[in-house]
């Protein structure tokens, strides 16, 4: 055989290979180099994945505290929105099932001034809220489609898109704090002070996304995501009903799997 056709062969068996056609032991004597470095499989069906993703939340704001808080700053339900941050790590259980843990992170602060007074000077009575909240999940994520195929007993093909749904529970820290000057209603005197109510408490949160694929391990991830969370209020706050700390949340990021 010429050496022309000895290439031929060799490179008709790694095409070979990289369909699924033939075992690594007959192929392993032609190839030369890893298949996988081009090709579009991986050596092996993933096991698990890390994602990040960033994006907006909308916070449910719904709460008594809210209310006095619009009411009586010049603060408005929207300026509780703001940026959010989530990373999940998630360990495949089956092959449509995998467990997840989830951090997340959002902070809104707004500053104000009193609607309805202003100091001796004529100068508005300034004050700054902050809420910020940091849940901590553990979760179920359920894929209806297959996320994938093997083609060999070692090449896994991903899908290019892998829509998902899931959901869980687990605790949330919060804090809500206000700081500056304020009106005393009993004698219309202004102070100086700062009033906060934070904690631990329960959370529970669904969500629904697509995994679309960019390269064999990496993925463009969306979600939307909502929680439910509420929680009695500090000494600052008395006769306050519970907080409202529920939330939607649609974020955008990358996922790569392992």
């Amino acid at each position: 055989m010429s050496k022309f056709s000895r290439r031929a062969a060799d490179a008709i068996l790694v095409f070979a290979f990289a369909l699924g056609y033939l075992s690594p032991a007959q192929a392993a004597g032609s190839a030369q180099k890893d298949p996988s470095d081009k090709a579009d499989f991986l050596f092996g069906v993933p096991k698990a994945s890390f994602a990040a993703r960033g994006g907006w939340s909308v916070a449910g704001a719904n709460s008594e505290i809210f209310e006095f808080v619009q009411d009586q700053l010049t603060v408005e339900k929207s300026d509780f929105n703001a940026p959010i941050l989530i990373m999940d790590f998630t360990y495949k259980i089956k092959p449509r099932i995998d467990a997840m843990f989830r951090f997340g992170y959002s902070r809104a602060s707004v500053d104000s001034e009193s609607r309805d007074y202003v100091d001796q000077d004529d100068d508005p009575i300034l004050q700054a809220t902050e809420l910020k909240k940091i849940p901590l999940t553990g979760n179920v994520k359920f894929y209806p489609m297959s996320r994938g195929r093997e083609i060999s007993r070692f090449a896994y093909v991903p899908r290019s898109f892998a829509p998902y749904v899931g959901g869980g529970g687990g605790l949330l820290w919060y804090r809500f704090r206000q700081v500056g000057d304020f009106v005393d209603f009993d004698d219309l005197s202004i102070f100086s002070d700062a009033f906060t109510s934070d904690g631990w408490t329960p959370t529970l949160n669904v969500f629904g996304g697509i995994d679309i694929k960019l390269t064999p391990r990496l993925f463009l991830a969306v979600e939307a995501s909502y929680n439910w969370a509420k929680s009695d209020m500090g000494a600052d706050f008395v006769d306050f009903d519970p907080i409202d700390l529920a939330g939607f949340a649609m974020t955008v990021g990358l996922q790569i799997v392992f």
